[in-house]
């Protein structure tokens, strides 16, 4: 059987406690790779080389108590965090639990079948929450649809289109230079250019059609309750709204949009996903022909 490598950043500063640590996790069971850091500051350097779990002593050469854990949990949520205590630390321990560590375990019990089963729920806890986020069908800077909320109601749609034989038409909308933005203007002004983007398909788009932000410069639209010669009408709306925010001149950088589309006629199965993958296809295609409006 397949044994899966679960890759552990340790920080810890005592040379004992990591031994007894670092023997735990190696009795445990194997495909374990533990990579130590002394200091915060150099398992905050390491993150990048990806690991599947923390275990964070409180007290470090360079962050003490709940210091430790926030430099540590702030910037990184998506990893989950154990923390190895002394006893004068469970109260500290149980603050840092209550602020999104997954677990708590006190240097006195680090037996292997402990070390073991704390890693393995910490793991499944975090993977859950993570599926739990996912799940949410908002995206959180523009509160459009996200991609999963566009996906679970488009799938809905299409079963409701096959009864009526369609047709089911999506538009895919990329907001062009969203690097130059962020490289001039800085990481603000691109998530407002991003939010000016939202409320612009807002305004274009009916009330009944959805709206979603597929990636981070990407957009989708389903056009529901509507036909294929309506299409043409929503993409030249879309083309009218933007040219008539961009005359207003209040910001400094112009949006433009690559358009794509895609629609199913009634004839076969209507495959949601699929729709979306040539929306995209075909906004790329605009795209490289240079075909863009502002």
């Amino acid at each position: 059987m397949h044994e899966e490598t679960i890759r552990v950043l340790l920080v810890e500063a005592d040379d004992d406690d990591a031994r007894r640590i670092e023997g735990a996790l190696a009795t445990s069971e194997p495909g374990r790779v533990v990579v130590r850091a002394h200091r915060l500051q150099e398992a905050l350097d390491r993150l990048h080389e990806g690991f599947d779990i923390a275990l964070l002593d409180l007290q470090l050469p360079d962050a003490l108590g709940l210091e430790a854990f926030l430099r540590l949990h702030a910037p990184h949520p998506a990893l989950p965090v154990i923390v190895i205590t002394g006893q004068s630390d469970e109260a500290l321990a149980l603050q840092a639990v209550n602020l999104g560590a997954q677990d708590f375990v006190p240097k006195e019990a680090l037996y292997p079948e402990l070390v073991q089963r704390s890693l393995r729920y910490a793991i499944e806890r975090q993977r859950l929450l993570a599926e739990l986020r996912e799940l949410a069908l908002r995206d959180e800077l523009t509160g459009l649809y996200n991609r999963r909320g566009l996906l679970a109601l488009g799938e809905q749609y299409a079963r409701i289109a096959e009864r009526r034989s369609g047709p089911v038409i999506v538009l895919f909308v990329d907001l062009d230079d969203m690097k130059r933005i962020n490289d001039r203007l800085g990481h603000a002004a691109g998530d407002q250019a991003l939010i000016e983007m939202a409320n612009i398909l807002l305004e274009t788009f009916r009330k009944s059609d959805v709206i979603a932000r597929v990636g981070g410069d990407e957009f989708c639209a389903l056009l529901t309750e509507t036909t294929s010669g309506a299409v043409e009408i929503a993409i030249a709306r879309l083309y009218g709204v933007l040219a008539a925010y961009n005359a207003r001149g209040e910001r400094p950088y112009r949006l433009s949009v690559s358009v794509g589309r895609a629609s199913w006629e009634g004839v076969g199965s209507c495959h949601f996903e699929d729709l979306v993958r040539r929306a995209d296809q075909s906004m790329y295609a605009q795209k490289q022909r240079g075909l863009k409006a502002a």
